[in-house]
């Protein structure tokens, strides 16, 4: 039985991998977000604004991510896009009365908010990733925090 609120572009075949089932959710909310973001009407443009925000996406997620490095850095990116988008609109803002002025800016700031809270939360996985080694040589105490290489 399948679920007409999913749109047919998310609907995974059946034998998909979750791997599969996520790249295409995320494509299909890239896609969605660029059309919000920019209009139906510019392919091109939609593909640079999706270009970046996966190459944002890259850039937090680093050389080698972990499945939940990767998704939350491209929700880290899709956040920071959100957050880009909301600050265009409250410059170019004009004549809007206190009460949209004010809505304008809650949007802003909980955008901002969900924004530092998925970095946060990157770098809690990534802090609780990191194996400790302690060594004990000669009653010196050596502990070692670092990322494996």
């Amino acid at each position: 039985m399948s679920d007409p609120a999913i749109p047919t572009a998310v609907k995974p075949p059946e034998n998909a991998t979750p791997a599969t089932v996520r790249r295409m959710l995320d494509n299909w909310l890239l896609d969605v977000m660029s059309e919000r973001f920019v209009g139906k009407d510019h392919r091109k443009t939609r593909d640079r604004f999706e270009a970046e925000v996966r190459a944002v996406a890259d850039e937090l997620a680093g050389p080698t991510p972990t499945p939940i490095e990767a998704t939350l850095s491209l929700t880290a990116a899709v956040c920071w896009a959100e957050l880009r988008y909301l600050w265009g609109c409250e410059q170019s803002g004009k004549d809007r009365t206190i009460a949209q002025a004010d809505l304008s800016q809650r949007r802003l700031d909980k955008a901002h908010a969900r924004y530092v809270r998925t970095l946060k939360a990157l770098a809690t996985v990534r802090r609780l990733a990191v194996p400790t080694l302690q060594v004990n040589v000669a009653h010196q105490q050596v502990v070692s925090n670092a990322r494996p290489a």
